[in-house]
């Protein structure tokens, strides 16, 4: 990041994730911070689906990132390119604890 590498590129060959996103779905919370202090974008879409963090991390049923990223005032409202949200993605995968969690 010194160098000029942007936290908010993809970083993936697939481009499928962003540096925050690949954080939040492998559960790297301490990665994840970092990305924070340094001006990554955590409401951010990003890849191919514009999945955002919160979305990568539902999916992985991440709860201690999804309650990070919520406390840190992401966005919740954002769309991916099926214009799904990730509540209405937990909604469909019958996720309540984290549907609660997003609202």
């Amino acid at each position: 990041m010194a160098a000029g590498w942007s936290p908010n590129a993809t970083v993936d060959h697939l481009n499928r994730y962003t540096a925050v996103s690949l954080a939040a779905h492998l559960d790297q919370l301490e990665v994840l911070h970092c990305l924070d202090l340094h001006g990554a974008d955590l409401s951010l879409g990003g890849g191919k689906f514009n999945n955002t963090p919160l979305m990568t991390a539902l999916v992985r049923w991440n709860v201690r990132i999804i309650d990070y990223l919520m406390e840190r005032g992401v966005d919740p409202s954002v769309t991916d390119s099926f214009g799904f949200t990730a509540k209405r993605k937990a909604q469909i995968k019958n996720l309540r604890t984290i549907t609660s969690m997003l609202e």
